[in-house]
């Protein structure tokens, strides 16, 4: 890339953490990939063949969560709802999938966890709780199988008001 870049005479800057040994992605890149070309010429070919093969997937499983999403939710201008017996009767990894993707269409902030996910997971099969908060403005509510994300009360420091948002 680099070479490209001289070559052509396109301005570039050049991260010094890229050079050092201290970071993982580093050690991968001068160590262990190499070290795998050796062991196998056709290691690259091998591998980018893998990477393909691994981009389809995700491609097909990136259609088939927003299928699924679509068949088991309805939205009502303001939030998805989603037909809980619907989502349990997905395999767990769509389940995950299917999570992660109202988390993002409800523009939810969180940091993707198999313990978050995990609790999301356990509220909804509770049959006890109603309520359940995710994050400082963002809570999970169900009633009648169905579970709603909603976007909680807050109060805005810069004009000292409470809002919906």
């Amino acid at each position: 890339i680099t070479a490209y870049l001289k070559q052509k005479n396109i301005a570039f800057l050049h991260d010094s953490t890229n050079d050092s040994d201290l970071y993982l992605r580093n050690r991968i890149r001068s160590k262990v990939l190499p070290a795998l070309e050796l062991c196998d010429a056709r290691f690259n070919t091998n591998f980018e063949r893998t990477l393909k093969s691994l981009h389809e997937t995700e491609d097909f499983l990136t259609r088939l969560t927003t299928q699924t999403f679509n068949a088991i939710t309805t939205y009502d201008n303001i939030t998805y709802q989603l037909d809980i017996a619907a989502f349990f009767a997905l395999d767990s990894v769509l389940q995950n999938r299917i999570l992660m993707h109202w988390l993002i269409a409800q523009q939810v902030p969180y940091t993707p966890s198999e313990t978050f996910l995990h609790e999301i997971k356990r509220f909804l099969s509770n049959k006890k709780h109603k309520e359940h908060t995710m994050h400082h403005f963002w809570s999970l509510y169900k009633d009648s199988g169905i579970a709603t994300i909603i976007k909680n009360q807050h109060y805005h420091l810069e004009t000292n008001e409470l809002s919906l948002q």
